[in-house]
């Protein structure tokens, strides 16, 4: 076996012996009796796995043989039982790596260190990068299960809709004034702002503003329809990290989720599970949960990202994905942008004050075409990228840049002029396109469309 997988192994068996608050002795030797199986120094390790988040740890035994594997996870329950009684929590990160390992891939253990992630163990939530109909529909007509399934079985189910629903109909004034008084440093227009998201939050946007980019779940950029459960918080080299566990919906969603209930009883028994309380939805405000949860996440300012940008040609839209915004552009502004992006990729010169005309009218052929594409096309007339209104273009788009709160290195994306030449800085590896017709995301520099302009 790897020295990466013993390490691995003992990140997982020290997580499962601390996470019910409790250490037994009991526990504690038969810790020395696995390692010993694998042939580990568990004292020699023991520091090097305080140095790997659970996800890193998972990923590593991802290696191991299916038999290997097995054998592991049986380990992972005797050490549960150790001392009597498998406590709600070990049998959680049981069933988390269970899942994982058995599921050839798609499901995975996700690690937050975001300050803001305050999220509740034993939260799950329903997450999808796109709005897909047919997941939605069925969890709207089987909500009511779903949430009950999950509450008796000692979990709390987050559905957004549902969630934002319930904002919208505690009284405006009323909700306002719990903001203002939860978050006090927020302006008045800061209160209005984190309110009408409260009321108007949708899953996806929940996945890409707060799970993502506030709180650092890389699974969560571009995921299938999915459940996500929080495990439990811990530390890695003493900074704290917040762990999660998604399995993908693979087929009927209450099938799915019965089969997890069903997984996590027949580990913990009936005996060690504590019932969620039934939340009553009305005009009265439940400062707990998740909605404790959702204050810090919309009040207050997450980290800062270098984003993707992908050019929505279909929408005639330009967004920075990462920080799930849009720039906001007049058509030749949202033209003239682009232009410079596509320049940069393809490694054009665009000149500010072009003395040759041949250059220019060939340029211009591009940007017309551009134009086509993402701006709005009021008449036949031909455009060009050189106006009188150039400098107040780029100052606008400059100024609608750097509003972009959560947009980092935002010098690398504003529009330069050095010795005349125009460009935009961004690394190419960050610039997309999606295919108007196929809906396919792919790099600019790979695009076959764009290469050819």
């Amino acid at each position: 076996m790897k020295q990466r997988e013993k390490i691995a192994i003992v990140r997982f068996l020290t997580d499962l012996v601390k996470s019910d608050t409790v250490i037994d002795m009991r526990e504690i030797e038969l810790f020395g009796e696995i390692c010993d199986s694998y042939n580990i120094d568990g004292s020699a390790v023991l520091a090097e796995a305080q140095n790997i988040t659970l996800a890193d740890a998972v990923n590593e035994l991802k290696g191991l043989s299916a038999a290997k594997r097995q054998i592991l996870v049986s380990h992972l329950e005797r050490l549960a039982f150790a001392d009597g009684k498998c406590e709600s929590s070990e049998a959680l990160l049981v069933l988390a790596l269970r899942y994982v390992l058995e599921s050839g891939g798609g499901d995975i253990i996700d690690c937050s260190t975001g300050e803001l992630d305050n999220i509740e163990p034993f939260t799950v939530f329903y997450v999808e990068s796109d709005y897909d109909e047919g997941t939605n529909d069925v969890i709207k007509a089987n909500y009511r299960t779903i949430d009950n399934e999950l509450r008796l079985a000692g979990f709390d189910f987050v559905y957004i809709p549902c969630k934002s629903r319930y904002f919208s109909q505690v009284e405006q004034g009323q909700l306002m004034s719990i903001i203002r008084h939860l978050a006090p440093t927020v302006s008045d227009s800061g209160i209005k702002a984190v309110y009408d998201k409260m009321c108007n939050l949708t899953t996806v946007d929940f996945c890409r503003s707060l799970l993502y980019n506030k709180m650092g779940l890389k699974s969560l950029y571009d995921t299938e329809p999915s459940f996500l459960v929080k495990i439990a918080d811990s530390r890695v080299a003493f900074k704290p990290v917040h762990n999660y566990f998604k399995f993908i919906i693979t087929g009927n969603v209450l099938d799915d989720i019965r089969y997890f209930i069903d997984c996590y009883r027949h580990i913990v028994k009936d005996g060690g599970i504590t019932v969620r309380q039934e939340t009553h939805n009305g005009s009265r405000f439940e400062y707990r949960g998740f909605n404790k949860s959702i204050f810090d996440l919309l009040a207050f300012p997450g980290k800062k990202f270098d984003s993707r940008i992908l050019i929505d040609v279909s929408r005639h839209r330009i967004l920075f994905e990462d920080i799930n915004a849009e720039l906001d552009l007049s058509a030749y502004e949202r033209a003239l942008y682009v232009f410079l992006l596509y320049a940069d990729v393809m490694g054009k010169v665009v000149r500010r004050n072009d003395t040759s005309m041949t250059r220019v009218k060939r340029l211009n052929i591009v940007f017309n075409k551009i134009y086509n594409m993402v701006g709005k096309w009021e008449n036949d007339e031909e455009k060009t990228y050189i106006t009188p209104g150039l400098p107040a273009s780029l100052s606008r788009i400059k100024k609608k840049l750097s509003e972009l709160e959560l947009l980092d290195n935002k010098k690398l994306y504003i529009p330069e002029t050095v010795d005349d030449v125009l460009s935009v800085k961004v690394d190419s590896a960050k610039v997309y396109v999606l295919d108007s017709v196929s809906g396919k995301k792919e790099l600019m520099r790979d695009s076959e469309i764009w290469k050819t302009l």
